[in-house]
């Protein structure tokens, strides 16, 4: 039996004080997180309905490489930063065998995906 896509997905509450930091932070950390493995999926999206939360999901193509994810020194990283920037308000393991996930790779959805990661000045 093949592994289905799973992920992560974090939400994290910034401060406006310290928002530019946070997502000048979840940016470069996207950046490492998907230039480890070119299976991976990686986003930040801003919730249009609380300013100032935002919502990190990686999509990795099986288990195996959220374990490694969860376990690498950049995912502690972000919680170091949801912690120091912000507020973390949950981490959760997500997968597309469990219930259609919008966003994920691989399932329909009629949940209105959120915008990309926008920063202010």
């Amino acid at each position: 039996m093949l592994d289905a896509p799973c992920g992560i997905q974090v939400a994290v509450r910034s401060t406006p004080a310290n928002r530019r930091e946070l997502l000048q932070t979840l940016e470069e950390l996207r950046t490492k997180t998907c230039s480890r493995d070119p299976h991976c999926r990686c986003e930040v999206f801003e919730d249009l309905n609380q300013h100032n939360r935002f919502l990190w999901t990686e999509w990795w193509p099986a288990a195996t490489g959220v374990q490694a994810s969860i376990d690498s020194d950049g995912f502690r990283a972000l919680m170091a930063a949801a912690r120091v920037l912000g507020s973390l308000e949950y981490v959760h393991l997500l997968d597309t065998r469990e219930s259609e996930v919008p966003g994920a790779p691989g399932t329909r959805s009629n949940h209105d995906t959120p915008r990309p990661l926008q920063q202010e000045d």
